[in-house]
C-alpha cells in the first residue's frame, strides 16, 4: 500500500502533464495516513481525520488543475481560446476573425434620374444566382458622373449579414442586380465591378493550430542555410547556393522566383537530354536532397531565364520527377555554368641577378597556386575582383616571409578570354568562376 504524493501531478514525455482526480488523491492521503499510524488507525468517512484529508484532497486537486491549465496554455497543442491566441502570437500568427462575403457594386443612374441621388442603407439587391446582398452604409450617386460605388454584403435567409462563401455574377452581359428593397428610383442600374470577396467563419482552435504548425516549417533563413549545407555535403558537389522568396505577395523579384519558392543552384553537369524529366542519377540525388530538406509547402524554381538548360554543356535548369510513396514530386534546380577565368600580369622585381631565375620560378608557381585558390573557392555567384587577385598575389610575399622588396604588380588584367583587358569579372548568380594554371600568364619587366 505504498503511495507517492509525487504521482499526484505527473509528467510524461509522450502524454505531457496529468493530474490525479480528487478521489484518487483522497485515497492516496488515506493510505499515507494508515502507513504512518499503523493498520489499526481508522479513517472512516464522517470522522475528523477523513474530513481533514478530504479538505487537503480538494486543495491539492485545485492546485493540480491550476498547474495543468498553466502548462496547457503554454503549448499550442493543448492551449485553447485566448491562451492559444497568445501562444501562437509569439510566432507572429493571429487568428482569422469572422468576415462576411462582399462585392463592390457600381450604381449608375441614367439621365432621367435626378442626382445627386442617395442609395439608402440596407438596400437589398439580388444577383441572377438568387444570392442577396445589402449595403451597410448609404452612398451617393455623383451628380456629374452619375456613378456611385459601395460594398454590398451577403445576406442569409433572414436578411442577416453572414460569412458565407458566395460569388456574385461577373459576366458583363448578365451581371445586373435586381433591387429587392430600398425604394430606389427607376433608372438606376446595379452591377458588380469586380469579383466578390469570399467571407470566412472565425478560425477554430484546430484550424489555428494547423496553420501555426505549418508556419513553423515555412521557408526561413535556417531552412535555406540548412539545405545549402546538405547540398555541399554531397560527394558529387563542391558548390551549392540557395535563394528563397518567402514573401506573401511579391511574385516578381530580382531572380524571378515565385512566392514561397526557392531556387537551388549547384555545380556539376548533367547527362540529361532536356526532354521530360531528367534521368541523370546525379540530378536525382540532388533533387531528392532538395525535396527532403526544403520547407513544407515551399516550391522549387529555376529562377532567371538565363539559367535555361543547355544540353551541350549539361548546365542550366534541371527538372526531375521524384517518386515517394507512389506520389510524384517535380523538383527543379539549376546546374551552374562554369566560367573560365584568365589572369595576365606584369611584375617588376628587385631580385639579385644570381638568384633571379630560381626565385622568379618559385614566385611564379606560388602566385599561380595562390590565385587559383582564390578564384576556385569563390563559389557560385561571386565576382572575381581585382582586389582579390591582388591580395592573392601579395599573399605570396607574406607566406614566403620575404622581408625586403622583391616584386610589385605593374599591370593586372582579369577577364573571360585570353589577353583580358578588364580588371574584374562579373559572375551571375547561376555561374561560378574557375581557373587553371595555364590561364595565369606572368611576365616580368
Amino acid at each position: 500500500m505504498e503511495t507517492d504524493l509525487n504521482e499526484i501531478i505527473k509528467f510524461d514525455s509522450v502524454t505531457g502533464l496529468s493530474v490525479s482526480t480528487k478521489p484518487e488523491i483522497l485515497q492516496d492521503l488515506i493510505n499515507i495516513t494508515i502507513t504512518a499510524f499503523g493498520n489499526n488507525f481508522s479513517v472512516k468517512e464522517g470522522s475528523e481525520w477523513y474530513t481533514f484529508l478530504e479538505l487537503m484532497a480538494t486543495t491539492l486537486t485545485d492546485f493540480g488543475n491550476s498547474s495543468l491549465e498553466v502548462y496547457n496554455s503554454l503549448s499550442f497543442v493543448s492551449a485553447s481560446g485566448i491562451t492559444l491566441d497568445n501562444t501562437v502570437a509569439l510566432a507572429g500568427i493571429t487568428r482569422n476573425i469572422e468576415k462576411s462575403s462582399y462585392v463592390l457594386i457600381t450604381a449608375t443612374a441614367d439621365v432621367s434620374v435626378t442626382t445627386p441621388y442617395s442609395v439608402p442603407i440596407n438596400t437589398i439587391i439580388k444577383d441572377s444566382n438568387g444570392n442577396q446582398w445589402t449595403n451597410l452604409e448609404s452612398f451617393i450617386i455623383d451628380d456629374t458622373t452619375k456613378i456611385g460605388t459601395q460594398n454590398f454584403y451577403a445576406l442569409d435567409g433572414d436578411n442577416e449579414v453572414y460569412n458565407m462563401y458566395v460569388a456574385a455574377d461577373n459576366n458583363a452581359t448578365s451581371n445586373d442586380f435586381i433591387v429587392q428593397t430600398g425604394g430606389l428610383a427607376v433608372g438606376v442600374t446595379f452591377i458588380n465591378s469586380q469579383d466578390s470577396t469570399y467571407g470566412n467563419s472565425q478560425e477554430t482552435d484546430a484550424q489555428l493550430r494547423t496553420r501555426y504548425y505549418t508556419a513553423l516549417y515555412t521557408t526561413s533563413v535556417g531552412t535555406v542555410e540548412g539545405l545549402r549545407d546538405k547540398l555541399i555535403r554531397l560527394d558529387l558537389l563542391t558548390y551549392g547556393y540557395v535563394i528563397d522568396n518567402p514573401n506573401e505577395d511579391v511574385a516578381v523579384n530580382a531572380y524571378d522566383i515565385p512566392i514561397h519558392h526557392l531556387w537551388a543552384i549547384v555545380d556539376g553537369t548533367s547527362t540529361w537530354d532536356g526532354s521530360g524529366s531528367s534521368d541523370d542519377v546525379n540530378d536525382l540525388e540532388v533533387a531528392e536532397t532538395i525535396l527532403d530538406f526544403k520547407s513544407i509547402g515551399c516550391g522549387t524554381s529555376t529562377g532567371l531565364s538565363g539559367s535555361n538548360y543547355n544540353p551541350t554543356s549539361g548546365t542550366g535548369a534541371i527538372n526531375v520527377d521524384v517518386i515517394r510513396d507512389e506520389v510524384t514530386y517535380n523538383v527543379s534546380f539549376t546546374r551552374a555554368t562554369n566560367i573560365d577565368i584568365h589572369v595576365e600580369m606584369a611584375l617588376v622585381h628587385n631580385i639579385p641577378a644570381a638568384e633571379e631565375v630560381a626565385v622568379k620560378a618559385d614566385i611564379e608557381q606560388a602566385i599561380k597556386n595562390s590565385v587559383s585558390n582564390y578564384v576556385n573557392t569563390l563559389g557560385i555567384g561571386n565576382d572575381v575582383l581585382n582586389g582579390g587577385v591582388s591580395s592573392a598575389i601579395y599573399g605570396v610575399i607574406l607566406s614566403n616571409s620575404y622581408t625586403d622588396y622583391v616584386f610589385d604588380i605593374d599591370v593586372l588584367n582579369i577577364g573571360k578570354v585570353t589577353s583580358p583587358a578588364t580588371n574584374r569579372v562579373a559572375i551571375d548568380v547561376f555561374e561560378y568562376p574557375a581557373i587553371i594554371e595555364t590561364n595565369i600568364v606572368i611576365t616580368w619587366s
